[in-house]
C-alpha cells in the first residue's frame, strides 16, 4: 500500500569547457583560476555556485614591515592575499587598517573570512565568457 516508489536524481547539465567527475563548484572554481592565472588558497562557493577565491597576492604598499599605521619610505612590493568574486567581480582588500591592495602576509585569516562573508550574500552567476 505505501510502497516506496524510485527517486530519480536529475543532474545539471555538463558546462562546455569544465572536467567532469567533480563537484560543480570546484570545477568552476579551477576554471576561474586558470583562466586569470590565480594561485589559489581556498575557495568559496556564492548562493549560485560562482567561485569565490582567496588566493595569493603580490602588491605594492606604502607600509613598511609593521604594518599599519608606520609608513615605509618608498613604496615597496610584498606577497600577500586577496580575494576575487568570480560571480560580480568584487575584489577584497583590506579597508580595516589600511585603504590597501590586498591583504599582508599575517591578514589570511581576515581575508578569509571576509571571502566568505561576501560568498554568503552575494547571488551573482559566474559567467565566464564574460571575463574573456
Amino acid at each position: 500500500m505505501f510502497g516506496r516508489r524510485p527517486h530519480t536524481v536529475t543532474r545539471p547539465a555538463p558546462v562546455a569547457g569544465l572536467p567532469t567527475g567533480q563537484r560543480f563548484p570546484a570545477a568552476l572554481a579551477r576554471d576561474m583560476a586558470e583562466r586569470a592565472g590565480l594561485e589559489i588558497v581556498t575557495a568559496f562557493a556564492n548562493l549560485k555556485d560562482a567561485p569565490v577565491l582567496l588566493h595569493k597576492a603580490r602588491f605594492t604598499t606604502s607600509l613598511n614591515g609593521h604594518g599599519a599605521p608606520y609608513a615605509a619610505h618608498q613604496a615597496h612590493e610584498i606577497d600577500g592575499f586577496n580575494w576575487t568574486c568570480g560571480g560580480c567581480q568584487t575584489v577584497g582588500r583590506d579597508h580595516h587598517h589600511y585603504n590597501g591592495p590586498g591583504y599582508r602576509p599575517g591578514e589570511r585569516d581576515q581575508a578569509r573570512d571576509e571571502a566568505n562573508t561576501h560568498a554568503l550574500g552575494c547571488a551573482a552567476l559566474y559567467l565566464p565568457d564574460l571575463l574573456t
